[in-house]
């Protein structure tokens, strides 16, 4: 019988408290806080994620686990488990990465619980990749024949990898409706193919998880990295030759913990010294002999001068000729309408301008010898009217142009000026067509000199006093101008080649000195120099045009190996990760810790009210134990000359349970990508 009161008296309550739940919050969170009375998570409910229990006695059986770990997909795993509780698949989740059920309790319970549970969940992962195992290894002899018996048993093995996984989906098919996947076949297949030599069944789950980033090698750019650091001498680790991101974070930890940092430091300094260092010094050389900075300043520098020296030269052996013969046939030059202009501009000139305009009516008179009043033969200021004169009058007229106190005046008064030398070569040439020829042939050869003037080569580097030639290199390249560093190349190559050589040689040897120089707060050695000179030199785009156009192209793609090969050195972060190290050495102790009698007790105390976690006792010693050993055997492979010949022997170090591989794959900073199963 229903009890209706009671039914509607609950309902009201319950109407009640959801009411409770939505209605706007009434709360002085000011005063709550302050009075201590309640925390900032007490205000409102919290939901949390309620966790899976694992306890055998309510997960699936032996057979049950067995038949629901067939299928590669969890979704049809769920539905198989769904069928054989007799229960809706909405009431199943994936907590923490398993399999959970909703009991009639309300609470999650794992479907996958104890050894045994788990032991025939994860039977069918090892069983697909027992056949592969078994037929790369049978084949494996056929390997050494030659790239026939390669391509042989590489066919063989991934053929045989796709055929088991095909039968697997296809029974996951027939179990519980899982949908096939193509894909899935193929990448087994490919895989299989390239990893013939497999330890043990359970490591292929490992390296399923691992396809992605195996897949990701660029075969051709692995290639062309190696062979261009053999050709430097210098040697790359296979995670520094393959980037991938598991062999990198391998490298970087075990370079950091104290089982193999010894062994990494060792190579890593024995690297930077007798290789990265000559490599860069090698190339260098093979610039210029010039060591010295000064020394190739002072070369850039004279042959900018001589350069600009031969500019002059080219104009005077072509107008001189041009201006003999002018001179030798010109007509008298009236320059009295000029001195007219002057007078008229000095009735109101003052200070600077007054005394250049003096100076211009100084330079249009002469002394000629003239009979005085008795007879006398005196000398007396006269109008000049001789071409050869005025022509250097003229040039006189330019110096005073470029004085500071012609710089310093408004824009009227320097036109007034420059309008009268103007007005000088038009008189000049008004009856001396020959004069006006010549000046046309004067500026167009003066023209490169003009931009000579303007150029950072003529306003700057020429400009540098002797102790300061040091900077010569750094004050071209300071702005990274293409232009700028194309003109001095071609005026200092003109005179001097080998000066230009030694030039660009000391401004990537300023950088390189930049790069090798340690930091105050550094303790050893500094590692990556020339990962950090390469990036100095083509880590900017601007930076890059400037040396292209720097180099000839011979030499800047020598560079570019050479940096290329220093990057891939300096992709992984070397020594002195002092959380990872702390970390390392603060589990050790603790772990001595655990040796006390109370520790002891304690543990003992706890296992018996808990006796599920023997198993993870148990595993978390043993991968502690091997941790270490597998550390120094990774890093001596990393510093192995023929490391990259051993890249499968890295997926070979850990254990062989799924669950000891994901815990030393977290020891490693595999950056947590592996699991058990997905």
């Amino acid at each position: 019988m229903v009890d209706f009161a009671k039914e509607l008296l609950g309902s009201a309550s319950i109407k009640e408290d959801e009411e409770k739940e939505t209605r706007p919050l009434t709360v002085d969170f000011a005063q709550e806080l302050m009075s201590g009375a309640k925390s900032p998570e007490q205000f409102l409910p919290l939901k949390k994620t309620q966790p899976a229990i694992s306890d055998p006695t309510k997960s699936a059986d032996l057979l049950t686990s067995f038949i629901g770990g067939v299928p590669t997909d969890k979704k049809a795993s769920i539905k198989y488990f769904a069928e054989k509780r007799g229960i809706p698949e909405s009431r199943y989740k994936i907590i923490d990465g398993e399999v959970a059920y909703l009991g009639d309790d309300g609470k999650f319970y794992k479907e996958i619980a104890g050894l045994g549970s788990s032991l025939a969940y994860y039977a069918p992962d090892v069983l697909e990749a027992v056949p592969e195992v078994a037929t790369g290894i049978a084949t494996a002899p056929a390997v050494l024949t030659g790239p026939g018996g390669l391509a042989f048993s590489a066919a063989a093995t991934g053929g045989v990898s796709s055929a088991a996984n095909m039968i697997r989906q296809q029974i996951g098919r027939q179990i519980s409706g899982q949908e096939i996947d193509p894909t899935q076949t193929a990448i087994s297949g490919l895989l299989g193919a390239g990893t013939q030599m497999i330890p043990g069944g359970a490591s292929k789950v490992v390296e399923r998880n691992l396809v992605r980033d195996i897949a990701s090698i660029d075969e051709t750019a692995l290639r062309d990295l190696l062979k261009k650091s053999q050709a430097q001498g210098i040697e790359l680790t296979p995670a520094e030759l393959t980037n991938l991101s598991s062999l990198m974070g391998q490298q970087r930890v075990v370079g950091n913990i104290p089982a193999s940092s010894k062994t990494m430091q060792t190579f890593y300094e024995g690297r930077e010294t007798q290789q990265i260092q000559p490599a860069v010094e090698k190339f260098l050389q093979s610039l210029s002999k010039t060591e010295d900075i000064a020394e190739a300043g002072s070369k850039g520098q004279s042959a900018l001068l001589a350069s600009k020296a031969e500019l002059e030269a080219a104009r005077e052996r072509a107008t001189e000729p041009l201006y003999r013969q002018a001179f030798e046939l010109s007509d008298p030059v009236n320059v009295k309408p000029i001195v007219d202009k002057i007078d008229g501009l000095l009735k109101t000139a003052k200070g600077s301008q007054k005394t250049k305009l003096l100076k211009f009516k100084e330079l249009l008179y002469t002394e000629k010898p003239r009979l005085d009043a008795e007879g006398n033969e005196i000398m007396a200021n006269v109008l000049d009217d001789r071409l050869p004169s005025l022509q250097n009058a003229k040039f006189e007229m330019d110096r005073e142009f470029k004085d500071e106190a012609f710089g310093s005046m408004d824009k009227k008064s320097q036109a007034q000026l420059t309008s009268i030398q103007q007005d000088l070569v038009q008189a000049m040439g008004k009856n001396n067509p020959m004069y006006l020829e010549a000046n046309k042939v004067f500026a167009d050869l003066s023209k490169p000199l003009e931009e000579f003037a303007t150029s950072k080569a003529g306003l700057s580097l020429t400009a540098l006093s002797r102790d300061n030639l040091n900077q010569f290199a750094d004050r071209l390249f300071e702005s990274n101008s293409v232009s700028a560093i194309n003109y001095a190349k071609q005026q200092i190559k003109s005179v001097d080649p080998d000066a230009w050589n030694s030039v660009t040689r000391a401004f990537l040897q300023k950088q390189w000195q930049q790069a090798k120089k340690p930091s105050a707060r550094q303790q050893g050695m500094k590692l990556d120099t020339g990962g950090t000179w390469a990036n100095m030199l083509f880590g900017d785009i601007e930076r890059q045009k400037a040396l292209r156009a720097a180099l000839e192209p011979s030499q800047y793609q020598a560079l570019r190996d050479l940096s290329q090969v220093l990057e891939a050195s300096a992709k992984v972060k070397k020594l002195g990760s002092d959380t990872a190290f702390n970390a390392e050495i603060i589990k050790q102790m603790k772990d001595q810790a655990k040796g006390d009698p109370l520790a002891m007790a304690a543990l003992g105390a706890g296992t018996a009210l808990q006796p599920q976690n023997w198993g993870a006792k148990i595993s978390d010693w043993a991968v502690e134990r091997r941790f270490a050993n597998d550390a120094d055997k990774i890093a001596q492979i990393i510093t192995s000359p023929d490391g990259i010949k051993k890249l499968r022997e890295l997926r070979q170090m850990s254990p062989t349970s799924a669950r000891s591989w994901a815990k030393l794959a977290q020891l490693l900073n595999m950056y947590g990508i592996l699991e058990a199963k997905e």
